[in-house]
């Protein structure tokens, strides 16, 4: 009776080893994929930002020359300058921190934080002590992706 009851508890234990095994390598597969995902999203959106950025420069720039709203032809360029002439008169320095000022933080908030945590939750054997901030940070990054993209799109 006795050796009944060790056998059946051994298939116990290897059932569930082999049950945590595989929620193991699933939790990593989505680990993964969710570090990937945010990497690609975020090289985009600093990409973009970068891009924007240097665009806007360009009307800072025209707008400390000298160059008026009404002498530009162009309703791109006029709008451009239109949305930085409150930046006229400051210097290049004061106008890069005013333009990123806030968006510094929200790439460490929606774009670094998450892939720290997400690498650290894939490297620690642990993982349950991780899903404190793992979770919350996969809201927060695909909520500014899609926030991002909406504003792209002229969503908002």
């Amino acid at each position: 009776m006795s050796s009944n009851n060790f056998g059946s508890n051994n298939e116990e234990e290897s059932d569930q080893m082999r049950l945590r095994r595989k929620r193991y390598r699933i939790d990593t597969a989505v680990n993964w994929i969710f570090l990937v995902l945010v990497s690609i999203i975020g090289y985009t959106i600093i990409e973009t930002d970068i891009d924007t950025y240097q665009t806007e420069k360009l009307f800072h720039r025209l707008l400390s020359d000298g160059v008026t709203v009404e002498e530009e032809t162009s309703p791109f360029m006029q709008q451009g300058m239109l949305r930085n002439l409150k930046y006229k008169g400051t210097s290049e320095r004061e106008f890069f921190i005013e333009k990123w000022k806030w968006r510094v933080p929200i790439y460490l908030g929606c774009i670094f934080l998450p892939l720290l945590v997400g690498f650290a939750r894939v490297m620690s054997k642990q993982r349950q002590r991780w899903n404190w901030a793992y979770f919350p940070l996969i809201l927060a990054s695909f909520g500014y992706a899609i926030y991002f993209w909406g504003r792209w799109r002229g969503w908002w």
